[in-house]
């Protein structure tokens, strides 16, 4: 009601140490998501698992690990 106090905590429940690749990086296909690793300058798919989306970047919770090399498409003009 009006004039009342209340006492709020905020606790952010996101991931310390997420991966978050561009969103345009990310295919959706039949079976869920993937991106395209390039290791030894050989592209591959890779399926992977999205978690939140923030702004034009898409979480992966599963499927790259920090280090990985994908591709990016070029924004079409």
């Amino acid at each position: 009601k009006s004039g009342m106090l209340a006492r709020v905590r905020v606790v952010d429940a996101s991931p310390t140490e997420a991966i978050f690749v561009p969103a345009e990086a990310v295919e959706a296909i039949q079976a869920g998501s993937q991106v395209i690793v390039v290791r030894d300058g050989n592209p591959a798919p890779r399926a992977v698992k999205t978690g939140e989306s923030f702004g034009d970047s898409i979480e992966i919770t599963s499927g790259l690990a920090p280090g990985d090399t994908i591709l990016v498409p070029r924004p079409r003009k």
